[in-house]
């Protein structure tokens, strides 16, 4: 029997190519599969979908995701129960010379990250069957650390390879020279290297390594088969991490391979850290209490090192806008692109047209993205918003959360949707009109504010506790005051450790004392 890793059913809908993008998302992030692999399965399931809505009549009313392995190999199936496909291999094969026809883009990145793909008919004869989009992902990465091994004594070597070979990747050297060769055709976690070796001994290689910067950075044992005090003192100024006293013990090689790793692990993280920080910074925005004529209210929590969560805005004479947007995954990855993203939006704000509206910047965006080889191999959700000085506001949404507005009692979602930014050419984006009232409030917010949970009880339960802690801030009342007893019980919620990225910004159309 087949043990499916994912097994959805889904109504296709634009809101629900969000959805399925997270399903995928936080499974492969689980599983620990190349962050670039996940973004391009995404992206394909994504551009299926959008296909199922916009391009088939009628639209199938169900919609199968499956992921699965078979021996080495990822297999992605996507079944529908709506009209057969029946020309796919034609314009399958047609799509890289003509982009631009319907689903082009979709068939021609589909054939180009995964040309292992399949589609197979549904029976004519069977009123409940279903077509079957076969798709071959490739074989499953290797996440185990990489280690070079440099010895000239093939029988030792061999039986450090079979100590090691378990727990890591394990890549042979016999001299400096073929480690080099490795060193310039791979990536590698640590290296360990015998001494005593001809021609180039391991301190000159790792004198080497040093000298011409290649990977001088990564961690380093040295194998010697005498103990000298002066081998200490060498290995302190080559920066050495640990070494080792032939004969070597398997336990002991592992405990001193892996207490080295673990230690190069917690410095590069407190790097990582340290730079996300400093990105995360120079993404906050320059937000004040007023926008417009509204009283104005931002906070933000990131996952991890800073996640992909960011607000931009531009001032301007007669009106403020504001880009909210959440790129696909956490951590550093996420806030380069961010950071990328950002330059890209902050440019285009500043020579942006008085009669640009919302759905129409958005689009702008879309296509910038869709263009760029750098964005376009990630995925994002935004909202544009516009609020005039006299009092108007623009709304438009590309995947986000439906913002919220409260009537002083409770909140009622705005129904503004668009297509995931990226995926179509020129994709129309509409624009929501609305002007807050004096007892009103405008709640916009990532969806990391929603999702929380191992499981689909507990996410319930936090989705439940959400909506109660929203409810308070609903009525009226000092804007500041219900903002951060808001963010203070949300906090309480996820222990101060939210499971994604979490942005919220509320306007207020009350006039109140800060």
């Amino acid at each position: 029997m087949k043990h499916y890793f994912l097994n959805q059913r889904f109504k296709p809908t634009l809101l629900n190519v969000r959805t399925i993008r997270k399903y995928i998302g936080n499974m492969f992030e689980r599983m620990a599969v190349d962050a670039e692999k996940s973004g391009q399965v995404q992206l394909i399931v994504s551009e299926v979908l959008v296909n199922f809505v916009e391009h088939t009549d009628p639209s199938p009313t169900v919609v199968l995701v499956r992921i699965s392995r078979e021996n080495t190999q990822w297999v992605l199936e996507i079944l529908d129960n709506g009209v057969t496909f029946d020309d796919f291999e034609e314009k399958s094969k047609s799509a890289e010379n003509d982009l631009m026809s319907e689903g082009g883009r979709g068939l021609f990145l589909l054939r180009e990250y995964f040309p292992d793909t399949e589609y197979r008919k549904k029976d004519p004869n069977e009123a409940d069957g279903f077509n079957t989009l076969y798709i071959g992902l490739g074989k499953l990465e290797d996440h185990r650390p990489a280690l070079l091994l440099v010895d000239d004594d093939v029988a030792h070597s061999q039986l450090l390879y079979h100590y090691l070979e378990a727990p890591f990747r394990v890549t042979l050297c016999e001299d400096v020279a073929s480690a080099f060769i490795a060193l310039t055709n791979d990536t590698y976690d640590l290296i360990l290297s015998d001494i005593q070796m001809p021609g180039c001994s391991g301190l000159e290689f790792r004198q080497r390594l040093i000298a011409e910067g290649i990977s001088d950075a990564i961690p380093f044992i040295f194998i010697t088969g005498e103990e000298d005090d002066s081998l200490s003192y060498s290995a302190s100024d080559l920066h050495i991490d640990d070494y080792l006293i032939k004969p070597v013990k398997k336990g002991q090689l592992i405990r001193v391979v892996q207490r080295v790793l673990k230690r190069s692990s917690q410095v590069k993280l407190q790097l990582i850290e340290h730079f996300g920080r400093q990105l995360t910074r120079m993404l906050q925005p320059a937000l004040g209490t007023k926008m417009g004529q509204y009283d104005c209210e931002w906070y933000d929590l990131a996952a991890e090192a800073g996640g992909g969560d960011m607000i931009l805005a531009e001032y301007m004479r007669d009106k403020t806008v504001v880009f909210f947007a959440d790129l696909m995954g956490h951590g550093i990855q996420a806030k380069y692109y961010a950071h990328a993203l950002a330059g890209y939006v902050r440019g285009m704000l500043i020579n942006l047209d008085d009669d640009v509206e919302a759905g129409g910047l958005l689009t702008q965006i879309s296509n910038a993205f869709y263009k760029d080889k750098v964005l376009s191999s990630t995925m994002m959700t935004c909202v544009v918003v516009v609020a005039h000085a006299d009092g108007r506001i623009e709304l438009a949404n590309g995947g986000q959360p439906p913002p919220l507005v409260s009537n002083g009692e409770e909140w009622t979602a705005i129904t503004v949707e668009g297509y995931l930014p990226g995926l179509l050419e020129n994709a129309d984006y509409e624009t929501y009109h609305l002007r807050l009232e004096p007892k009103q409030k405008l709640f916009i917010s990532s969806d990391g504010i929603w999702e929380f949970g191992s499981n689909p009880k507990t996410r319930l339960e936090h989705e439940d506790s959400v909506r109660a802690a929203l409810q308070k801030l609903a009525t009226q009342g000092n804007l500041k005051e219900q903002t951060t007893e808001f963010i203070k019980q949300f906090t309480e919620m996820v222990a101060g450790n939210p499971s994604d990225d979490v942005t919220v910004l509320v306007l207020s159309g009350a006039t109140e004392a800060s």
